[in-house]
């Protein structure tokens, strides 16, 4: 029997991770709360956006390994202040549909169907986004 390549490992990992995201979205999508505190999290279907604390974040996703495998997809929370990109806050959505504040599983959020998905990632986005550069005075 052949054993697959690594790279064929990667590929398969890959696709796995983009069906993962797709089904993030379609999550997303079927929110029937998208807004809470000010807040709102939305989705055209592929790419995620979120407003918090009057601050518009775009979210795009991308793959990231752990001891050479592919694993997760992070989620940076891109902001602009002034003519700069700032990541105001990172999720992850691990292998095992949950989504976690730090990458290998830690600091679990909730899982990526999670109804109260919009309340589970206001809140700490808008704690975090209280001790970021984009709250800070400017220099």
């Amino acid at each position: 029997m052949k054993q697959d390549t690594q790279t064929e490992i990667a590929a398969a990992a890959l696709k796995k991770l983009e069906e993962m995201h797709v089904l993030f979205m379609q999550s997303i999508a079927a929110l029937k709360t998208k807004e809470v505190n000010g807040g709102r999290i939305e989705t055209d279907g592929a790419t995620l956006s979120v407003t918090c604390l009057g601050v518009e974040f775009r979210v795009p996703h991308r793959p990231i390994a752990h001891d050479g495998a592919l694993c997760a997809l992070e989620y940076p929370f891109i902001a602009r202040l002034r003519d700069n990109e700032i990541v105001g806050w990172r999720m992850f959505l691990e292998a095992d549909n949950d989504l976690y504040a730090k990458p290998g599983q830690q600091e679990k959020l909730c899982s990526s169907g999670n109804t109260y998905l919009a309340s589970n990632l206001i809140e700490p986005l808008a704690s975090a986004l209280l001790w970021s550069p984009l709250f800070a005075p400017l220099q």
